[in-house]
């Protein structure tokens, strides 16, 4: 990273660690870290989807962009820039959480968090409300509480010593821009697929 953006994380980072800790908060952001140590939130939540007829697609779009999101951060991002993580770095402070071996930028938490609820933002005011007349958070209520979720567990993730800021901005940005891509491509394929099925059906009749 350069040099500028990387004196501004370690500032963040002494501000934080110096004076922000709180028992109680400590657990309360630890919680929500642990429930995405491997994306298992958003797992269960896709696999939930597609148990059931009406949210089938909305879990199938998450499960793809879930696929997409491991191999684009976990095989090719992580091991392109090659990140030290804060606590190999700033070694006067402790993680809390256990250390891990692999690469800090960007977050595997947060752009599996902002994949998966970025995703479900988009599908659920495709597939499971399509009255345009109904309101803005009604159309959205899952894929909105998705997006609060996921911007906590980003934060955890500074504030356990786990990541950089930038860590964090830069994983939101990957996994936005794919889980939208990829979830139109998969629009786009669903209308492709509907339609030639109409059409053979028609051209039996």
């Amino acid at each position: 990273m350069p040099a500028a953006i990387q004196q501004i994380d370690e500032a963040i980072h002494y501000a934080i660690q110096s004076g922000w800790h709180v028992t109680a908060i400590d657990w309360i952001m630890k919680f929500f870290s642990v429930i995405c140590n491997h994306g298992e939130v958003w797992i269960v939540l896709a696999i939930l989807f597609l148990c059931f007829k009406k949210t089938r697609k909305v879990g199938l779009c998450m499960a793809f962009v879930l696929l997409i999101e491991f191999i684009l951060c976990n095989v090719i991002l992580k091991n392109l820039f090659a990140r030290p993580r804060p606590y190999n770095v700033l070694t006067e402070f402790e993680p809390y959480l256990p250390r891990l071996s692999s690469y800090s930028f960007p977050s595997g938490h947060s752009m599996v968090s902002f994949s998966a609820a970025v995703c479900m933002y988009i599908a659920e005011g495709y597939y499971l409300v399509k009255d345009k007349t109904v309101s803005f958070f009604k159309r959205h209520r899952l894929g909105i509480s998705a997006i609060i979720l996921a911007v906590i567990i980003a934060f955890s993730r500074i504030y356990l010593f786990m990541h950089w800021t930038t860590d964090i901005l830069g994983a939101m940005l990957f996994g936005v821009v794919q889980s939208i891509g990829c979830t139109y491509l998969l629009f786009f394929l669903d209308k492709k697929i509907t339609a030639s099925l109409k059409s053979k059906d028609a051209a039996a009749k």
